[in-house]
């Protein structure tokens, strides 16, 4: 069976972020991964030592219906899903402060976010709604991005687009 259109959109959020490098353009390769365990410990195994970004893609948030429009004439599901990128800057041996390596992080995720913001088709206007800096001490310190993305299917099928 297919996947339901959430999941197509993480997906599609996850290959588009893995477009962050600088071979396209961008001030850093960022490594994208989605855990496949709950203790995050198949994430924290891949962190690289070189000062490149670790990115994932942390499980949807939270869904909220969208108002009076969930229902469109009793056929369409309308929501938005948000979804946490978290994005770790990892100390380098270069003379580059951490402050600018993540200025540079949340510049290059947000232009390449914005570079697709239909997601290939799968939802629209997607935003980054919020960004947090975040700190785990003298190892790493990085980004949190919150990223509203809208949701719309038929209202009896989460696996059909609308």
């Amino acid at each position: 069976m297919a996947d339901p259109l959430l999941e197509n959109i993480a997906a599609n959020l996850l290959t588009l972020l893995n477009g962050v490098t600088t071979g396209n353009g961008y001030n850093q390769t960022l490594s994208v991964v989605r855990s496949k365990r709950t203790d995050w410990s198949d994430v924290y195994d891949r962190t690289p030592k070189n000062g490149n970004g670790l990115l994932y893609l942390v499980n949807l948030e939270r869904m909220e219906a969208q108002g009076d429009d969930l229902q469109e004439d009793y056929t369409t599901a309308r929501w938005t899903a948000t979804f946490n990128l978290e994005v770790y800057v990892i100390e380098s041996d270069d003379d580059t402060a951490v402050d600018t390596l993540i200025n540079r992080v949340i510049g290059d995720v947000y232009k390449k976010i914005m570079t697709d913001p239909d997601l290939t088709g799968k939802t629209w206007d997607t935003v980054v709604s919020e960004v947090t800096r975040i700190t785990g001490g003298p190892e790493y310190s990085g980004v949190l991005f919150t990223i509203e993305v809208p949701v719309r299917h038929d209202i009896a099928d989460p696996y059909t687009q609308v």
